[in-house]
């Protein structure tokens, strides 16, 4: 079953037959006290937004063009990760060693929510540029995370995705800051 409701950052939307529980509840509740936190990188009501999976809750943010961001609170565990497949149709991947795992067991709702909005703010300040190498015979672009120099998409102009001995880019852009929108302070 899925079921969408768009913008969770305005729970007074939403009614209290949406959540399966007062434990969900409380997890949105708490969340939504962060959201106004959110909105200064950038992210909109229509970049978050909550579902059921396969009866767990779960959510979804969007970051630019190439993070997709998801929660899943599951029976006995809160999930935290990146959207493998960018539609969110799958779970997270618990075998993913970068898909955060907490057992309910050793937190109360109040913390995971907590840890939840502490994660997704991190995620948000982190920067992401575009890095590009332009020859005459071919155009390969790196997106990267930066703070880790991770690669989260690339293209080439003649589908090679792996290139060895590329030397310094020829262009490199900030794509997304990770710094406060100070025109939404």
């Amino acid at each position: 079953m899925f079921i969408y409701i768009p913008g969770f950052n305005n729970l007074s939307d939403v009614e209290y037959s949406d959540f399966r529980n007062e434990e969900e509840r409380e997890f949105m509740t708490i969340l939504n006290s962060h959201t106004g936190e959110w909105k200064q990188f950038g992210v909109w009501d229509e970049d978050l937004f909550m579902f059921y999976d396969r009866g767990d809750l779960s959510l979804g943010i969007h970051i630019y063009s190439f993070r997709d961001l998801r929660i899943d609170f599951i029976e006995t565990s809160l999930l935290l990760g990146e959207d493998e497949t960018h539609q969110y149709v799958t779970k997270l991947n618990l075998n993913n060693p970068q898909v955060k795992i907490y057992q309910k067991a050793y937190y109360s709702t109040a913390q995971l929510a907590e840890i939840t909005a502490d994660w997704i703010t991190y995620e948000l300040s982190r920067k992401i540029e575009l890095r590009e190498w332009i020859t005459d015979s071919y155009h390969h672009k790196n997106w990267v995370l930066v703070d880790k120099h991770q690669a989260i998409s690339i293209s080439d102009s003649k589908n090679v995705f792996r290139r060895d001995d590329l030397g310094n880019p020829t262009k490199v852009t900030v794509v997304y800051s990770g710094e406060k929108d100070k025109f939404n302070e």
